[in-house]
């Protein structure tokens, strides 16, 4: 089992061109499943689409160089969160 999950395991390309959202929603997903941190590639440029997709961040997530272009024009849902921070606890 791997210790943590990367974006490029999911698709993600990280080059400033290609929707990498739909990666990063899936990489969480499976972050969150498994109980393990997700780690970003420094020096990737994650594009993220305007399509109404919301990853759910409930573990560790080490960010360190990579760099997010978020593109809100023509935004399915101008009210949905690229990301949302949620605690997997009970309150």
């Amino acid at each position: 089992m791997p210790s943590f999950i990367t974006y490029e395991s999911f698709g993600a390309v990280g080059d400033g061109r290609t929707d990498d959202l739909p990666a990063i929603v899936k990489a969480h997903q499976e972050a969150n499943r498994l109980h393990l941190p997700v780690k970003a590639k420094a020096g990737a440029t994650y594009y993220l689409s305007p399509k109404g997709l919301t990853a759910t961040v409930q573990t560790s997530v080490d960010w360190t160089g990579a760099h997010f272009i978020m593109d809100d024009v023509g935004c399915e849902n101008i009210t949905a969160p690229i990301f949302h921070v949620a605690s997997a606890m009970e309150p």
